[in-house]
């Protein structure tokens, strides 16, 4: 909740995209929802991956950065929180479809019920 607060923020302030923060809540919103799923169905828990780390990596980092106005922190001129936020970005659809995907008999067992 309190990195789903900090993206908001940062839209209501100008320094993120609305898009891209829908993007990052709807897949967090939706891993929720699927790990939820598989403890309730299998009673095991949903291990994060290397991809949804990297994603809360670059999130956390990204986070700080945008909201210092990325103070001092610039690659060839472009800010290093603008980068992580797209980083980010991929790294969020690449970990949602990489849980999905790896997790998909979850849903054919509760359409075969």
């Amino acid at each position: 909740m309190i990195v789903m607060t900090a993206f908001v923020l940062l839209v209501e302030m100008g320094k993120a995209p609305a898009w891209v923060v829908a993007i990052i809540v709807c897949r967090e919103l939706a891993v929720t929802g699927l790990r939820l799923i598989i403890v309730e169905n299998d009673g095991q828990v949903l291990a994060a991956a290397w991809p949804g780390k990297i994603k809360t990596f670059s999130q956390m980092i990204g986070i700080i950065l945008l909201l210092l106005n990325n103070f001092l922190f610039a690659v060839w001129g472009v800010p290093l929180g603008t980068i992580l936020l797209y980083i980010c970005l991929f790294f969020t659809v690449y970990s949602g479809l990489d849980y999905f995907i790896k997790n998909r008999s979850v849903f054919a067992d509760s359409f075969n019920q």
